[in-house]
């Protein structure tokens, strides 16, 4: 039986996603659930620019946001050019 940790993976690789990421957290696909479980506000994400989430130089080693696609972020892109 598939683990929904795999299929979780599955769907990350067939859509370029590189990890998963809330609020408070973040954890790359190679290494999902770290903090010791899947919770419900868990994304999926990319790995961006700690900078670009506000985070100083070598605050993390990793962060991992929203794709420049995803709609909710689209829009935002797309209201911000258009500004």
């Amino acid at each position: 039986m598939t683990e929904v940790r795999e299929i979780i993976i599955q769907f990350m690789e067939a859509n370029n996603y590189d990890g998963l990421y809330t609020d408070n957290c973040a954890c790359k696909k190679d290494d999902l659930f770290c903090c010791g479980e899947f919770g419900q506000h868990c994304r999926l994400g990319v790995i961006v620019d700690c900078k670009d989430l506000g985070f100083g130089k070598g605050e993390f080693d990793y962060c991992i946001g929203a794709k420049r696609t995803d709609p909710e972020v689209a829009s935002l892109v797309n209201s911000e050019e258009e500004g």
